[in-house]
C-alpha cells in the first residue's frame, strides 16, 4: 500500500495518495511519508494530528541516545532517559527492538510497569501497530495480574480501533479496584460501547 501511495503521489493523483495515507494512518502504519502527505494535501481531519506527529518525529529523532544510556546505567528508573531511548528506537523504525529491549530490562529487573506503559504510550502516539501488539504480549507475560496493565491494553486496543479486544480486557478488570488508570479505561470503553 505504501508503494501505491508513493506512485499516486509521484503521478500527482492527490485524492488517491491522500486516501491511501489515511488508510495507513488508520491502520497504525504511519511513517513520516504518510504524515507528510496528510499535511501537504491538507487532509480535513488528520492534517493537524499528522503535522504534530511529524514535528514530534523530527524532534525526537535528535535525542542524545548515548547520554540517555549513560543516565540509565546510573539510574535505571529514569523515565526521561527511557523515553529518549524508546523514542529513538521507534522513530528509526525499530519498534520491535524497543519491545525486546524492555523485555530484557524487565527480566533483569532494570525496568518496571511504568517503563512498559511508557513504551505502549509512545508506540500508540507514533501509530506503531506491530510493536504495540508485541508490547501487549509482553505486558501480559510481565504483569499478568495487574489491573493497570489490563487498563493500558484497553486504551491500546481502543487506539487501534479494536473494540472487541478492548472488551476482553475490560471484562478482565470488572472487579478490579478503581485506580485512576482503571477508571480512565472504563470511561474510554464506555464511550465506544455504552
Amino acid at each position: 500500500m505504501r508503494f501505491e501511495m508513493a506512485l499516486a503521489y509521484k503521478r500527482g493523483k492527490r485524492a488517491q495518495a491522500l486516501e491511501l495515507a489515511e488508510t495507513l494512518w488508520s491502520a497504525c502504519a504511519a511513517d513520516p511519508t504518510v504524515m507528510a502527505i496528510l499535511v501537504e494535501f491538507q487532509h480535513p481531519i488528520l492534517r493537524e494530528a499528522a503535522g504534530e506527529m511529524l514535528r514530534r518525529f523530527a524532534s525526537d529523532s535528535v535525542y542524545d541516545v548515548g547520554c540517555a544510556w549513560q543516565r540509565l546505567a546510573k539510574q535505571p528508573a529514569d523515565l526521561d532517559a527511557w523515553r529518549d531511548v524508546i523514542s529513538h528506537l521507534i522513530v528509526t523504525g525499530r519498534s520491535v527492538d524497543a519491545v525486546a529491549g524492555i523485555a530484557h530490562a524487565l527480566a533483569e529487573r532494570l525496568a518496571d510497569f511504568d517503563v512498559w506503559a511508557l513504551l505502549a504510550t509512545l508506540q500508540l502516539n507514533y501509530r506503531q501497530r506491530d510493536g504495540l501488539l508485541a508490547t501487549v504480549d509482553l505486558g501480559r507475560r510481565a504483569f499478568p495480574d495487574a489491573p493497570e496493565m489490563r487498563a493500558t491494553t484497553v486504551m491500546i486496543f481502543l487506539g487501534l480501533g479494536d473494540a472487541d479486544s478492548a472488551q476482553a480486557e475490560i471484562s478482565a478488570i470488572r472487579a478490579a479496584p478503581a485506580s485512576p488508570l482503571v477508571l480512565a479505561a472504563r470511561e474510554a470503553f464506555a464511550r465506544v460501547r455504552p
